[in-house]
């Protein structure tokens, strides 16, 4: 019985690592990079930090566009729809975006070579237009799940509006349910939105 709670033990045990090596794939659900209609510029750049004591190897960046398809941007790492690179321990790597011609967006996915990955991210995307930086917004990487609530604020009285981003990061597709709650929990509003795959919606 003894050793047949030790095989059990390690079994376990080996199921655990197993799944720890496992890849693990996050996402920056917004992204924005060009000129618009107006002359204004969106600018995007992402930083990657090694927060762990080893070197992490392959990390990989793909850039999607709202469609789901691959979308080729212009970097300090390159040209490419995909950018792999490794980071020292306590490293950083800039991924910063050229602006084109035309307005471009989207979302990334970054895939992070096992679940434990001590790397983090984040996301900084700038509107400027004659030279005057009018929106600036900072994204944390986000994990996949079935799951998340974020405060909001809408006061049209003070003009304060909330916009959301949607991503559908699997190549199946999937119904998406937006719930508005009250500050008491009451449901003030829902709204149900039909994503292919990949697809991204802001």
């Amino acid at each position: 019985m003894k050793r047949l709670m030790v095989m059990i033990l390690l079994a376990m045990l080996l199921c655990a690592a197993l799944s720890f090596a496992e890849p693990r794939t996050v996402l920056f659900p917004r992204f924005a990079s060009g000129t618009d209609s107006t002359g204004g510029k969106w600018a995007s750049e992402m930083s990657f930090t090694n927060q762990g004591f080893d070197a992490v190897s392959d990390i990989i960046v793909n850039f999607i566009d709202a469609s789901g398809n691959d979308l080729t941007v212009t970097t300090n790492l390159g040209t490419n729809f995909e950018f792999t690179f490794d980071l020292a321990a306590g490293a950083t790597q800039a991924l910063r975006v050229t602006p084109g011609s035309t307005s471009v967006d989207g979302h990334v996915q970054v895939r992070y070579p096992d679940f434990t990955s001590p790397v983090r991210g984040s996301l900084l995307f700038r509107y400027e237009k004659d030279g005057v930086v009018s929106v600036e917004v900072g994204v944390p990487q986000q994990e996949m799940g079935d799951h998340f609530s974020f405060p909001a604020t809408i006061d049209p009285t003070q003009l304060a509006y909330t916009a959301i981003a949607l991503t559908n990061p699997l190549d199946v597709a999937q119904t998406f349910v937006v719930n508005l709650h009250n500050s008491n929990g009451t449901v003030a509003d829902t709204v149900t939105v039909e994503m292919d795959p990949f697809e991204h919606i802001a």
